[in-house]
Protein backbone atom coordinates (compact mmCIF):
# COMPACT_ATOMS: atom_id res chain seq x y z
CA UNK A 1 0.00 0.00 0.00
CA UNK A 2 2.92 2.16 0.60
CA UNK A 3 4.42 1.82 -1.93
CA UNK A 4 0.60 2.66 -4.39
CA UNK A 5 0.89 6.24 -2.62
CA UNK A 6 4.98 6.65 -3.06
CA UNK A 7 4.09 6.00 -6.85
CA UNK A 8 0.84 7.78 -6.85
CA UNK A 9 0.05 9.64 -4.04
CA UNK A 10 -0.11 13.10 -6.27
CA UNK A 11 -2.48 11.60 -8.57
CA UNK A 12 -4.81 10.35 -5.94
CA UNK A 13 -4.76 13.21 -4.41
CA UNK A 14 -5.52 15.55 -7.11
CA UNK A 15 -7.92 13.19 -8.63
CA UNK A 16 -9.30 12.95 -4.98
CA UNK A 17 -9.65 17.03 -4.62
CA UNK A 18 -11.57 17.84 -8.21
CA UNK A 19 -13.97 14.79 -7.22
CA UNK A 20 -15.05 17.16 -3.91
CA UNK A 21 -14.35 20.48 -5.72
CA UNK A 22 -16.74 19.14 -8.33
CA UNK A 23 -19.78 17.80 -6.22
CA UNK A 24 -19.25 20.50 -3.47
CA UNK A 25 -22.07 23.19 -3.02
CA UNK A 26 -21.02 26.22 -4.78
CA UNK A 27 -19.83 29.60 -2.79
CA UNK A 28 -22.38 32.39 -3.10
CA UNK A 29 -20.45 34.76 -5.66
CA UNK A 30 -22.90 37.76 -5.80
CA UNK A 31 -20.43 39.74 -3.77
CA UNK A 32 -17.20 38.44 -5.49
CA UNK A 33 -16.79 40.58 -8.77
CA UNK A 34 -16.03 37.57 -11.72
CA UNK A 35 -16.10 37.53 -14.92
CA UNK A 36 -19.02 35.61 -16.52
CA UNK A 37 -17.53 31.61 -17.40
CA UNK A 38 -14.73 31.23 -14.93
CA UNK A 39 -16.25 27.80 -13.87
CA UNK A 40 -15.12 26.93 -17.51
CA UNK A 41 -11.40 28.39 -16.79
CA UNK A 42 -11.24 26.50 -13.69
CA UNK A 43 -12.67 23.55 -15.41
CA UNK A 44 -9.61 23.77 -17.78
CA UNK A 45 -6.78 24.63 -15.23
CA UNK A 46 -8.09 21.36 -12.96
CA UNK A 47 -7.74 18.77 -15.71
CA UNK A 48 -4.03 20.69 -17.17
CA UNK A 49 -3.25 19.67 -13.43
CA UNK A 50 -4.26 16.47 -13.69
CA UNK A 51 -3.17 15.53 -16.66
CA UNK A 52 0.39 16.92 -15.26
CA UNK A 53 0.79 14.64 -12.56
CA UNK A 54 -0.77 11.61 -14.01
CA UNK A 55 1.91 12.20 -16.73
CA UNK A 56 4.66 12.77 -14.09
CA UNK A 57 3.95 9.57 -12.12
CA UNK A 58 3.78 7.18 -14.96
CA UNK A 59 7.33 9.44 -16.10
CA UNK A 60 9.13 8.75 -13.19
CA UNK A 61 8.44 4.96 -13.72
CA UNK A 62 10.03 5.39 -17.44
CA UNK A 63 7.08 4.77 -19.15
CA UNK A 64 7.34 6.89 -22.51
CA UNK A 65 5.27 9.12 -23.84
CA UNK A 66 4.38 7.29 -26.68
CA UNK A 67 3.55 4.09 -25.33
CA UNK A 68 0.10 2.90 -24.93
CA UNK A 69 0.09 2.93 -21.08
CA UNK A 70 0.66 6.65 -20.56
CA UNK A 71 -1.81 7.55 -23.43
CA UNK A 72 -4.23 5.54 -21.26
CA UNK A 73 -3.73 7.20 -17.70
CA UNK A 74 -2.47 10.63 -18.54
CA UNK A 75 -4.94 10.99 -21.58
CA UNK A 76 -7.79 8.21 -21.24
CA UNK A 77 -8.56 8.39 -17.85
CA UNK A 78 -8.97 12.03 -17.27
CA UNK A 79 -11.20 12.61 -20.08
CA UNK A 80 -13.29 9.80 -19.14
CA UNK A 81 -13.36 10.67 -15.53
CA UNK A 82 -14.85 14.30 -16.53
CA UNK A 83 -17.47 12.33 -18.42
CA UNK A 84 -18.24 10.62 -15.13
CA UNK A 85 -17.85 13.43 -13.03
CA UNK A 86 -20.39 15.73 -15.23
CA UNK A 87 -23.13 12.75 -14.95
CA UNK A 88 -22.39 12.39 -11.09
CA UNK A 89 -23.00 16.47 -10.63
CA UNK A 90 -26.55 15.66 -11.54
CA UNK A 91 -26.73 14.02 -8.26
CA UNK A 92 -25.81 16.65 -6.04
CA UNK A 93 -28.44 20.13 -7.01
CA UNK A 94 -27.01 22.99 -7.34
CA UNK A 95 -24.59 21.41 -9.40
CA UNK A 96 -25.69 20.62 -13.08
CA UNK A 97 -23.85 18.28 -15.92
CA UNK A 98 -22.87 20.74 -18.66
CA UNK A 99 -21.34 19.91 -22.20
CA UNK A 100 -18.91 22.68 -22.42
CA UNK A 101 -17.81 22.01 -18.85
CA UNK A 102 -16.77 18.40 -20.11
CA UNK A 103 -15.29 19.72 -23.13
CA UNK A 104 -13.12 22.39 -20.92
CA UNK A 105 -11.68 19.34 -19.13
CA UNK A 106 -11.00 17.76 -22.41
CA UNK A 107 -9.06 20.97 -23.79
CA UNK A 108 -7.28 21.08 -19.97
CA UNK A 109 -6.48 16.75 -20.22
CA UNK A 110 -4.41 17.52 -23.91
CA UNK A 111 -2.97 20.95 -22.87
CA UNK A 112 -1.83 19.60 -19.90
CA UNK A 113 -0.28 16.13 -21.54
CA UNK A 114 1.50 18.10 -24.37
CA UNK A 115 3.11 20.44 -21.60
CA UNK A 116 4.34 17.41 -20.01
CA UNK A 117 5.64 15.83 -22.65
CA UNK A 118 7.33 18.62 -23.46
CA UNK A 119 8.90 19.87 -20.05
CA UNK A 120 9.55 16.67 -17.94
CA UNK A 121 12.09 15.29 -20.23
CA UNK A 122 14.27 18.09 -19.68
CA UNK A 123 13.51 19.37 -16.11
CA UNK A 124 12.27 15.53 -14.10
CA UNK A 125 14.07 12.91 -12.66
CA UNK A 126 13.08 9.32 -13.22
CA UNK A 127 12.87 6.71 -10.28
CA UNK A 128 16.57 5.16 -10.27
CA UNK A 129 18.05 8.23 -12.21
CA UNK A 130 20.97 10.00 -10.35
CA UNK A 131 21.03 13.48 -9.64
CA UNK A 132 23.78 14.49 -11.82
CA UNK A 133 22.93 14.09 -15.60
CA UNK A 134 25.68 13.79 -17.94
CA UNK A 135 25.10 16.49 -20.38
CA UNK A 136 26.51 16.00 -24.10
Amino acid sequence: MLKFFHRYGLSSVVTMTIFYLCIARTLPTEKIPVFEGIDKVVHFLMYVVLAGVLSLDQYRQHVLFTSKKMYAWAVLFPVLYGGFIEIVQTYFPPRSAEWLDWFCDIAGVLVGFFLAKYFYPKFVRQEGESCLRNED
